[in-house]
């Protein structure tokens, strides 16, 4: 569509307002941009060279505006203007905070939040939303999980599943597992960790 086309362009704070569907939804990110500077460093590892034949999954850059309307690119409620609007704002602003995407041809189709609880070598991805439901977008969340524990000092990367994700296409019904060693698993969720991530 042509929104998604936008997300080639260079990113700016306007781009993210062409997200919004009226004057109201623009004046909250207004107002968070006025209120909110971009964190300055970043712990959550960043995966390298993920890519499986024209996707290609990267974490956005530290201050990138994205970050914040990843959600209404891949149509979940992971933006300021949604329910899951805190996972927005710490993606831009806690540095243990992060999103991955997974894009074709510069062209958003899939994101995580993705974020490490304080003093802990773990990862966790909140759940995997996406324009397509693929095993290969699943795939190549996996092979980033590799690529963080064989080159960080992160020792598992969990993956939650609920109802709005894709994630269920790899774990099937079960709350969380840990995606590198194939165990199932009880990690707490980002609703009840929140306090630890801030």
């Amino acid at each position: 569509t042509e929104r998604e086309a936008e997300t080639s362009k260079p990113v700016t704070e306007e781009l993210v307002f062409l997200y919004c569907r009226d004057d109201e939804e623009r004046q909250t990110y207004i107002d968070f941009f006025r209120d909110n500077k971009p964190k300055s460093t970043v712990k959550v590892p960043s995966p390298e060279g993920i890519v499986h034949g024209e996707y290609v999954l990267r974490q956005l850059d530290a201050n990138d505006p994205l970050q914040t309307v990843a959600g209404a690119i891949t149509n979940c409620c992971q933006h300021l203007n949604a329910a899951a609007s805190d996972c927005a704002e710490k993606a831009y602003t806690n540095e243990n905070c992060a999103i991955w995407s997974v894009f074709k041809e510069n062209k958003m189709i899939s994101q995580a939040f993705v974020w490490r609880p304080v003093d802990r070598d773990v990862l966790i991805i909140d759940s995997i939303e996406s324009l397509i439901e693929s095993k290969t977008i699943i795939d190549l969340y996996i092979q980033a999980a590799h690529n963080i524990v064989n080159n960080s000092n992160i020792k598992k990367v969990y993956l939650g599943v609920n109802h709005s994700g894709i994630g269920e296409i790899y774990t099937s019904q079960v709350k969380e597992k840990n995606i590198i060693e194939n165990k199932y698993t009880h990690v707490s969720t980002y609703e009840s960790e929140r306090k630890k991530i801030t």
